[in-house]
């Protein structure tokens, strides 16, 4: 048995990588995008220990908004280790007092989106208060299986109707909010005969809207997961392995939201630059775009985390450090400053059809490591592991690498492992990408509309043309920006032809809602949340 919980860190990077979208995406208007700005979703809580943060956070970074964000509420034994180690080596290994303060680099303390020893999510925070209205639709255990084309022939496509798996079909007066993911919201695109013609038509799917970007582009953070044998019965490993345990530490928690079960396994992490003069600068050109980017990032697990088929042994006790890259390359096939297309560079992964049923699932290839960027930034993320636990901190605790690893002893070793024991980090993007209006490449204007069609939009992460360098709380904010900002102008130019304007937006798998531009907004923080 072992309890791996939702990853639930919440790390908002620096907004440099995002303002781009709102230079491209609203010429002739003028916003203010920094920091400062930033749409502030969340608000700073005591951890559920109540025990004094100073030093490990900074609250003047923090916002007001109603997602509750704290540092660790239970002390782990490898946490003291790890930031002590960070503080000794210094440099590279720098200790920061709070990542989400604007510079990201360096050794930290983990932010969690918990509040009161609880998880605190859109859900709680938006959806929650406002479940009850009467508009406000949730269609539950349903499935969005494709678009239907109301248009007649040869006229523009026009997407307004939803296909539920229950052979039910559910019509949006005004248009259809697609927010299924960078896998899902390609699949059923694709399905919808949205995508690239010829391939379609192989697959007896007759195609409407010619769009060969759908699906392509996919990018994600590479992770490589390291397990260390340790000499300490104060991490997991002893609670997942026996149920009474597990008990003790659940009980406490329904009864009191203290103890173990309070955090997710990992209270610290790092995020880090490869060496200045690393010799892979002089092939290629730095993907982050400045000083405050990591190129890599690590975990620090208190105990064995089971990846894949690996299954955790019976006896021993374990650390395990999650290693990701985490400016792959291939998201600098965008330039930074335009989001324009460069074909120096790879593009990505893809998300295809393998059949025309939308039962079957969709065919993913990340394409990790297909740049030696990519490889030379995991394979240094390896090594700087071993070099952290260099210092004294670490003698009679660490008792040596476990498995695979335990034969990485050089660049190469590190290599074939990583390439052995890598999984995504679930921050899939791209595969809808956005791109300016009337180009020949992309799938979404900046306005969010499938381009060539009517009453379609997409909101999730598939339409950023590049993976960011930060987890996915923050990038969702930067849509609702946009669409916020798309549907007020909408609004004023139906007021200025005396039109009546109400909304009837419909999320193409369960919601509809409508109210104010702020409401929606807020709705969708994290469109996910809304999945069955």
């Amino acid at each position: 048995m072992y309890l791996w919980l939702t990853h639930i860190y919440r790390y908002d990077g620096n907004v440099a990588i995002e303002a781009p979208f709102l230079a491209v995406s609203l010429p002739g208007t003028s916003v203010d995008w920094n920091y400062s700005t930033v749409p502030q979703s969340s608000t700073l809580v005591p951890p559920a220990d109540n025990h004094d943060t100073s030093g490990e956070v900074d609250p003047s970074a923090h916002g007001n908004g109603p997602i509750e964000v704290s540092l660790s509420g239970f002390p782990l034994e490898v946490d003291d280790i790890v930031v002590n180690s960070s503080k000794i080596l210094g440099g590279r290994y720098a200790y920061n007092e709070d990542l989400n303060a604007g510079c990201t680099v360096g050794f930290g303390y983990m932010q969690n989106t918990i509040g009161g020893g609880e998880r605190s999510s859109s859900g709680t925070a938006y959806f929650a208060p406002v479940e009850g209205r009467t508009n406000l639709d949730v269609l539950l255990n349903s499935r969005a299986t494709k678009l239907l084309n109301s248009a007649d022939d040869g006229d523009i496509p026009i997407f307004d109707t939803v296909e539920i798996a229950q052979s039910s079909l559910v019509s949006a007066r005004l248009e259809v909010i697609m927010a299924a993911g960078a896998i899902g919201t390609p699949q059923i695109l694709q399905l919808s005969g949205i995508g690239n013609s010829d391939v379609l038509s192989g697959l007896g799917i007759e195609p409407i809207l010619d769009l060969p970007d759908v699906g392509q582009n996919l990018q994600d953070h590479p992770m490589a997961v390291a397990y260390y044998q340790v000499d300490s019965t104060k991490g997991w490993d002893d609670v997942t392995r026996n149920s009474t345990i597990f008990g003790e530490y659940l009980d406490e928690w329904e009864s009191s939201r203290q103890g173990l079960f309070v955090d997710s396994p990992a209270n610290v992490l790092a995020f880090m630059r490869l060496p200045e003069d690393a010799p892979i600068f002089e092939d290629y050109e730095d993907p982050s775009p400045d000083q405050c980017f990591a190129h890599t990032e690590l975990i620090f697990v208190d105990g064995f985390a089971p990846f894949g088929a690996v299954a955790e042994p019976a006896i021993g006790n374990f650390i395990t450090i999650l290693a990701a890259v985490v400016s792959p390359l291939s998201r600098k096939s965008y330039n930074h400053s335009s989001l324009k297309l460069t074909s120096s560079q790879p593009l990505g992964g893809t998300v295809t059809l393998g059949s025309a049923s939308p039962y079957d699932d969709p065919l993913i290839d990340p394409a990790f490591f297909t740049s030696d960027f990519d490889t030379y930034a995991m394979v240094q993320a390896l090594n700087d592991v071993e070099e952290l636990m260099t210092t004294s901190l670490w003698n009679g605790y660490i008792l040596g690498a476990f498995g695979d690893l335990a034969n990485a002893t050089t660049n190469a070793g590190k290599l074939a492992f990583a390439r052995e024991n890598s999984f995504n980090v679930n921050h899939a993007v791209g595969t809808a990408f956005m791109s300016p209006v009337g180009s020949t490449t992309g799938v979404v204007n900046p306005d969010l509309t499938v381009k060539g069609a009517q009453k379609l939009r997409v909101v999730d992460a598939s339409v950023f043309p590049y993976r960011t360098e930060q987890f996915s709380l923050l990038s969702p904010r930067v849509i609702r920006k946009l669409l916020s900002i798309s549907q007020r102008n909408e609004r004023r130019t139906l007021s200025r032809h005396n039109t009546a304007f109400h909304r009837n937006d419909l999320n193409a798998e369960m919601i509809r809602m409508y109210d104010t531009d702020e409401n929606l907004w807020n709705l969708l923080s994290c469109p996910k949340s809304f999945e069955s």
